[in-house]
């Protein structure tokens, strides 16, 4: 019978995966770590920035052409 390398806790308690950890102790051991942090981190920045980006982009839009399509600006010009 199988048990996590680190809690001990045994086959029928928990899931063990494949690399001798519970699925507990390997979600803390991948949060310890400061690369899995990092990568995660830097992600949510990334999706805040092009949501901060896009609402810039359409209240610029807004204050020069208003309700116009794109399709409409460009047949203006």
């Amino acid at each position: 019978m199988k048990s996590c390398k680190k809690c001990m806790a045994g086959e029928s308690r928990v899931r063990i995966m494949s690399n001798g950890f519970c699925q507990e102790c390997e979600h803390e051991r991948a949060w310890d770590n400061k690369g899995e942090y990092m990568k995660q981190y830097n992600k949510n920045q990334r999706m805040l920035m092009r949501k901060n980006v896009a609402q810039e982009v359409n209240r610029k839009w807004k204050e020069k052409y208003g309700d116009a399509s794109p399709e409409e600006v460009a047949s203006y010009q």
